[in-house]
């Protein structure tokens, strides 16, 4: 019997017990609802996350002299010329940045701050920072500096007023500065809102006895996808000791950590959904077999080989599943697509509790249609394992005895 033939047998017998087929395909649908919308959420929501800070400030691909990022002291620096000399001819688009903690000061007011020193025009290439920009103007002359929102509010500073630096520069030098607000910005990292601000790089050259120096080199690179490669092309042309080459991962292993988690624990529930699944389409299966158990010692009587029943009852289950893990899959797309769109955002004590961790409060979606299309493959493999029952009893099912019920 043709291939076509058996297609045709199963669709047939799909509808023989509506009630049943439209049971099982429910519970399919909205368990694949369900796992979809857990996993678009989870996945806009960090990838949210890693691009404010990777988008922002530390970048895809940094290189740094070996050793400094654990202790990120400015006695364990880089020449700019050396690592342009390695990398700079190389096609690669560099970001020199000298960061440093120190105190800001103005009038009675003193606080913490980062401050990074980049070149303007690249730094702008790479994290778009003037975009960021909500008062006053982009980084311009000599002795500009940029506060980040919530810490122009705090020291109550306003464009043109002059702003007091404070720290110790390299080799314990005294740094000790006179910078005045070119601009304020915002970040939807409470973190860098409220500590972070900028300055050229050759003013924080100056302040921190670093002259011709630089403590990180941001490799700008277009996108994640080619990370990978270019990550393998920097250490190669690097020498063997002496630098060290680290991706975002390296860099936030904070973040990583909490997103392994929180994907673990989404991993639980996701499972116990396709149990759900896995039982509804076992349940389907054990009453279609023991209801047809006439019928199919007749079929196997007039010659149907147990491959050929197997095929079709396979065919009947995977129909179900498929059907309604398509159908759950499309009535998720409009939502995850409406709140990619609109993001949900928190306020009131949640907010808070999201800034108490250094996030923005706001969840979007991501609608990637990778993450949805592998919804199907499981319910595929799931029900496909399902069958394997179903082939053990079809291949022992004796035609007479069948049809004796």
């Amino acid at each position: 019997m043709n291939p076509g033939t058996l297609v045709k047998m199963a669709i047939r017998n799909v509808w023989r017990n509506k009630r049943r087929t439209l049971i099982t395909g429910a519970s399919v649908m909205f368990a694949v609802f369900f796992a979809s919308l857990m996993r678009c959420l989870q996945v806009g929501a960090w990838d949210y996350m890693v691009h404010n800070v990777v988008g922002f400030h530390t970048g895809y691909l940094q290189v740094h002299s070996d050793g400094y990022w654990e202790e990120q002291t400015l006695n364990n620096v880089m020449y700019v010329d050396s690592i342009d000399k390695y990398l700079g001819e190389n096609g690669l688009e560099l970001v020199h940045r000298v960061e440093n903690f120190a105190l800001a000061s103005f009038q009675s007011k003193t606080k913490g701050v980062l401050v990074v020193g980049s070149e303007p025009d690249k730094e702008q290439h790479l994290t778009h920072l003037s975009d960021r920009v909500v008062e006053g103007r982009y980084l311009r002359d000599s002795f500009d500096i940029l506060l980040a929102a919530e810490l122009s509010e705090y020291l109550n500073t306003g464009i043109g007023d002059s702003v007091v630096i404070l720290s110790q520069g390299r080799h314990g030098a005294n740094a000790a500065g006179l910078f005045y607000v070119a601009g304020i910005v915002e970040f939807g990292s409470p973190d860098l809102n409220g500590q972070i601000s900028f300055v050229s790089l050759e003013d924080a050259q100056s302040l921190f006895a670093m002259n011709g120096m630089t403590s990180s080199v941001v490799i700008d690179i277009p996108s994640e996808e080619v990370l990978p490669e270019t990550k393998e092309y920097v250490r190669s042309h690097l020498p063997d000791e002496g630098y060290e080459v680290m991706d975002y991962k390296e860099l936030l292993p904070d973040i990583m950590q909490a997103k392994e988690f929180d994907e673990l624990s989404s991993f639980v529930i996701i499972i116990v959904l396709y149990l759900l699944i896995g039982f509804g389409v076992f349940g389907t299966l054990l009453m279609m077999l023991r209801e047809r158990q006439y019928e199919f010692g007749i079929l196997k009587a007039i010659g149907f080989k147990y491959q050929q029943l197997y095929g079709v009852v396979w065919l009947e289950i995977i129909a179900i599943a498929i059907g309604g893990a398509l159908s759950g899959i499309l009535l998720a797309v409009p939502f995850a697509w409406y709140f990619q769109e609109n993001p949900i955002r928190f306020s009131g004590d949640m907010a808070e509790v999201y800034e108490s961790y250094g996030l923005e409060a706001v969840l979007p979606f991501s609608l990637d249609f990778v993450i949805l299309f592998n919804q199907a493959l499981v319910v595929t493999i799931l029900t496909t394992l399902m069958s394997v029952y179903a082939f053990w009893k079809i291949r022992d099912l004796r035609a007479v005895k069948a049809m004796r019920g």
